[in-house]
């Protein structure tokens, strides 16, 4: 049996505890408590809570240079909205039916929720802000907001599909995609910024679907797998503005090296030939590169340059690569840095794996046994399938 889905309908308690105002809001089913708050100026933080829904599993937020809370907030209740300003930062919460709109300085809606996405014939195109639960279908909440005939969406993390993430389906959640041919991808952030003027940070660790504009021209959905949502709306004059906002919540990144920027080159025999890789092939392409006055300051290595039976032990194929000390020496006085392929991995067949075993490190069945998950990578020095456990 399906979950049944219940959207916003409107508002039927109001209540300002602190710096936060909670709306009671009227569903087709159970009724949803909504928090909203403005944390600081151009950051507003939306909750959705269920009566059932535990503690949500955020991620650990900074408050540099401010306190949620700090600056009071005015709340005016109207006869067809209510009103939340502070830091200069105005929301607009709709009676009946619910919307929420984030307004900028000139007045103009940068963010807004559209409950209406209709067709032709009255049917709904996409969910209105709500959650399904009940039924065998685990339990969702989402948000769903209007965008404009000519908005740009970009961001979540690495992915290998077009930059303007604008008509897709993206799904938040790392895994490992083998590559770059899929939508999958290994560095997930939940993360958005549109060209409108507005980002949207969804403060969750658990799985995400972002429907942007994949089943309407006229809405975008983010519906988090499970009861309850945390989701900041960030708005700024220019997205250089929102990702500043975004930072101070969840951190400034250092600024990487210099080199780092540059060009980074991986030895092509590892993914397409089949071609041996060791200290030789290496050196030699250090040389071409130079030889050629190739611009690149990184040269990268898969797995390979760990021995089979060794992956992600973090020590050196000695037969293919006798003196990586030399070896290194020799790339940076040409002005190489070496990168190595690492990865969260245990290989089976290793030391590593066996202590890990024995002193209970793992994670373990009901039955005390290991979990190992079985994955295969094709070792291309010999071209056979090596299996070997992820931990």
């Amino acid at each position: 049996m399906n979950a049944k889905s219940y959207g916003f309908r409107r508002v039927i308690a109001v209540e300002q505890v602190g710096g936060a105002v909670w709306f009671d809001v009227e569903t087709e089913g159970p009724t949803a408590r909504v928090g909203l708050s403005i944390s600081a100026p151009g950051v507003v933080r939306y909750r959705i809570l269920l009566t059932k829904a535990p503690e949500l599993d955020r991620f650990d937020l900074l408050v540099p240079g401010w306190a949620p809370g700090s600056t009071e907030l005015e709340l005016t209740e109207r006869d067809e909205d209510i009103v939340l300003e502070a830091y200069g930062t105005r929301v607009e919460v709709g009676r009946s039916p619910w919307t929420v709109t984030v307004r900028d300085h000139d007045g103009r809606a940068a963010f807004f929720e559209y409950p209406a996405d209709l067709n032709a014939r009255g049917f709904p195109q996409s969910k209105a802000s709500g959650f399904d639960e009940g039924g065998d279908d685990d339990a969702r909440t989402r948000v769903t907001f209007g965008l404009d005939a000519g908005e740009h969406l970009f961001g979540l993390g690495e992915k290998f599909t077009g930059i303007d993430k604008r008509g897709q389906r993206v799904v938040t959640w790392n895994r490992n995609p083998y590559g770059a041919g899929t939508e999958l991808a290994y560095k997930n952030i939940p993360f958005m910024v549109s060209s409108r003027g507005y980002g949207l940070f969804l403060n969750d660790t658990r799985r995400s679907v972002w429907a942007l504009g994949s089943e309407s021209n006229f809405a975008a959905t983010v519906e988090v797998e499970g009861s309850g949502l945390d989701l900041f709306v960030i708005i700024g004059p220019s997205m250089k503005d929102v990702l500043s906002k975004y930072a101070d919540l969840t951190g400034h990144a250092p600024l990487p090296p210099r080199w780092s920027f540059g060009v980074w080159i991986s030895p092509v025999g590892e993914h397409l030939t089949g071609d041996p890789v060791d200290q030789q092939s290496v050196i030699d392409l250090a040389d071409e590169l130079r030889r050629r006055q190739f611009p690149s300051e990184v040269l990268h290595l898969d797995p390979l340059w760990m021995s089979d039976g060794n992956y992600c032990g973090f020590e050196w194929d000695r037969e293919s690569f006798p003196d990586p000390e030399r070896m290194i020496e020799s790339l940076r006085e040409q002005g190489f840095r070496l990168c190595l392929w690492e990865h969260p991995y245990i290989d089976k067949r290793s030391e590593m794996y066996r202590e890990g075993a024995e002193k209970g490190y793992f994670i373990t069945r009901e039955d005390g046994s290991v979990y190992d998950s079985a994955l295969v990578i094709k070792a291309m020095r010999d071209k056979k399938a090596t299996a070997y456990g992820e931990q």
